[in-house]
């Protein structure tokens, strides 16, 4: 029967060849996909368990809505199994990258190195002002190292809102599905993760505790082994320290709580007191305040009577200023009419006086110019009669030795000519000293 089987089996084989063949070659590469497949898995783990462990990853996170505190961490530094708890914070914003509106979860970075991001580019914050981002967001929003980045959530508890890019990182924590072989771990529900420094926060309590398990670095992450361990951790933290914890944290929760209410209530029967001594304090002046008031009102009144009365009075008053007023504007339109005839005969007047200014300018030029030819003629006459007179002299000199002997009559008839000679040279004289060149011809006359 099996020499048969194998007999039938080598003559299949042989008739169809080119079949097994084919079959034989795809069966070899499948079992070869299928190797390199799960050898490439163990060797993304392996890679990514190494990251993890320089990066100094959590085993455990724990955190409470209404925060945790030192208290907390000594009481799950008494589990054996845990190696380091340290405090941190974190807050969650949202920032416009792009025209859209991104989650952004921003932790702080731990003093003893636990969750430390890896640095690709740059360097880790240095100062409370400084902030590591993802390559992602440098890569969508186009910003790089130097940069400034502000955050404006109103309920933030940040010190500062406005930070300065130190470095590009990747977070252990938050590996997306696109970052790279670490992508594992993917377990955030935010767009993107930064990082600032631990005092860049003002918390009271921390947000959030992270534990390493003592021996968790000799085992592979996603092992049994290593989840074991994990699962084991956090069964004593639930049965031994989170019922405690939780209970001591609502009750201190609850008693700030209430000394806060006792010191508000304090404070406000304080406010209270006050209010009811200004409110008495109101009352009494508002009463003042309404008798005043009631007297006001009757002086008001008063008083409308009054103004009606000195109204009425002020109206007729008005109404007789009004009328002289009109009367005075009507005697000063007429005035005004009678001041412009009178300033016309002015200018009628001062027409008048240049004409005759005019007249009498050209009628003294034209006795100017007559006196002048008179006082020519008189010039001459003078000269006339001083050399008549002269040629007298003369002749009375000559004659007065030649006619000693003339007879009486002849002699007076002389006289008598002479003297009527010097008489009109006299009235001549008197005549010429009232023209312009008197002097200078009563000089010359002398």
């Amino acid at each position: 029967m099996n020499k048969a089987y194998w007999q039938d089996i080598w003559r299949t084989i042989v008739k169809s060849k080119k079949r097994f063949i084919s079959i034989l070659i795809i069966t070899m590469l499948g079992v070869t996909m299928l190797t390199g497949l799960r050898a490439g898995c163990v060797d993304l783990r392996n890679s990514a368990d190494d990251f993890y462990d320089k990066q100094k990853l959590y085993d455990i996170q724990v955190v409470s809505t209404l925060g945790l505190e030192d208290e907390d961490i000594s009481a799950l530094s008494n589990i054996d199994e845990i190696d380091q708890i340290v405090g941190s914070y974190s807050e969650t914003h949202i920032l416009e990258v792009q025209d859209k509106k991104q989650s952004i979860q921003l932790n702080a970075i731990t003093k003893s190195g636990i969750n430390e991001p890896y640095v690709l580019d740059g360097s880790l914050p240095q100062n409370t002002e400084e902030i590591a981002v993802s390559e992602k967001f440098l890569r969508n929003s186009g910003k790089k190292i130097g940069d400034i980045i502000t955050f404006s959530d109103d309920d933030s508890k940040l010190k500062y809102q406005t930070f300065t890019i130190s470095g590009v990182i990747l977070d252990a924590m938050n590996i997306s599905v696109d970052e790279g072989a670490t992508s594992f771990r993917s377990t955030s529900n935010v767009d993107d993760t930064f990082y600032v420094q631990l005092d860049a926060f003002d918390y009271d309590v921390y947000t959030s505790l992270y534990m390493t398990l003592k021996g968790s670095r000799d085992s592979r992450s996603y092992s049994d082994t290593y989840k074991q361990m994990v699962h084991e951790v956090m069964e004593k933290i639930e049965k031994s320290i989170k019922t405690d914890r939780e209970n001591a944290r609502y009750q201190k929760v609850v008693d700030d709580a209430w000394k806060q209410y006792d010191k508000n209530k304090d404070q406000m029967d304080n406010e209270f007191s006050k209010g009811d001594e200004k409110l008495a304090s109101a009352r009494e002046e508002l009463e003042n305040g309404r008798i005043q008031l009631q007297k006001g009102w009757q002086e008001l009144q008063a008083n409308e009577q009054l103004l009606q009365e000195q109204s009425q009075t002020l109206d007729d008053e008005m109404t007789n200023a009004y009328t002289k007023l009109q009367n005075g504007f009507t005697q000063l339109d007429i005035g005004k009419q009678k001041l412009d005839e009178a300033m016309k005969q002015v200018q009628d007047g001062e027409v008048q006086l240049t004409k005759a200014k005019d007249d009498l300018k050209t009628q003294q030029d034209d006795t100017l110019i007559k006196l002048d030819q008179k006082q020519k003629e008189i010039k001459a006459q003078i000269i006339d009669l001083k050399s008549a007179l002269q040629a007298l002299s003369t002749q009375e000199t000559s004659l007065s030795t030649r006619l000693q002997n003339w007879p009486q009559y002849e002699w007076e008839t002389y006289i008598d000519a002479v003297q009527q000679a010097y008489q009109k040279i006299a009235q001549l004289q008197l005549k010429y000293k009232h023209y312009p060149n008197n002097k200078v011809m009563m000089q010359n006359n002398k």
